[in-house]
């Protein structure tokens, strides 16, 4: 499949794209129109695109209809900019109220532009809204944290075990069945009765960066959800024990060769925040 081609009455040679390209493209002189050189190398980031002041440059493997030009108002003033990323806050409490289509299939359209590891876009989603079925989830869940418990409590019985690793193990221990005591007392400990759950998985190889990936695309959602008056909660206690669970991944119907990098909850905030909240000072060194 051709990747792009580049329109020599209307380039104008001056090699910016170039100079943006991760190598596939190549000018062989100055002020002459850069030619495909090395296709391997084209990672359709649309970099060149973006760039070209005389719109010479076609994809093939991209909407050309969806690359519009960039208004400066788009552009939020940094101060407000800052006090809406203040804003959002993990919400653990939700109104018993169902997220429109329309709403959800934008946090999936801000998920698109988030940046990924070698511009992959491997990243897959499912996303659940039927409260039987995150019902069915958090039990399934559960019982894999109880495995990890008596694992867990086998390793501390084995003798010659670290200062660091037994303190960590009993936390673990701690925090876990703290978890599994008050799901059975019929507290929602993962969910949170949340109406909407996101999982967000890639196929094995699919991307160079999968970790970094799904924290990119699940932030660009919730900053979304943030946008629409909803809120969300990343679920850790959740998406290791997911990977693990052969039952759970036939209940989400991702492969068993996927892997399952994150999870959040989204919906209606119970709860209304007053004030945004201050943050310890970071410590930054200047070179």
């Amino acid at each position: 499949m051709q990747l792009l081609t580049i329109d020599a009455e209307k380039c104008k040679g001056d090699g910016m794209c170039v100079q943006l390209c991760t190598g596939a493209l190549v000018q062989k002189g100055k002020g002459t129109v850069p030619v495909l050189e090395f296709p391997e190398l084209c990672i359709s980031c649309g970099h060149c695109v973006a760039e070209c002041p005389t719109d010479a440059i076609m994809m093939y493997r991209m909407d050309m209809d969806n690359f519009p030009l960039i208004p400066e108002e788009a552009r939020p003033e940094p101060e407000a900019l800052l006090e809406f990323l203040r804003m959002r806050r993990s919400v653990r409490r939700y109104k018993r109220k169902l997220v429109p289509k329309y709403m959800v299939e934008s946090l999936v359209e801000a998920a698109r532009y988030a940046p990924t590891g070698s511009n992959a876009q491997s990243m897959c989603y499912v996303i659940v809204q039927d409260r039987q079925v995150i019902e069915d989830l958090a039990r399934l869940c559960i019982d894999v944290h109880r495995r990890d418990l008596e694992d867990m409590r086998r390793r501390l019985a084995q003798p010659g075990l670290g200062a660091v690793e037994e303190t960590w193990l009993r936390d673990e221990v701690s925090s876990v069945q703290d978890l599994v005591e008050r799901f059975d007392q019929g507290e929602d400990t993962l969910f949170y009765h949340a109406p909407g759950l996101v999982v967000i998985h890639t196929p094995p190889r699919g991307a160079t960066t999968p970790l970094e990936d799904a924290t990119l695309v699940a932030y660009n959602m919730m900053l979304m959800a943030e946008a629409q008056g909803l809120g969300t909660c990343f679920i850790g206690f959740f998406y290791p024990q997911a990977a693990k669970s052969k039952e759970i991944r036939e209940a989400l119907t991702i492969p068993l060769k996927n892997e399952i990098l994150m999870a959040f909850t989204f919906g209606y905030p119970a709860i209304r925040w007053r004030r945004l909240v201050d943050r310890r000072k970071l410590e930054v060194k200047w070179m």
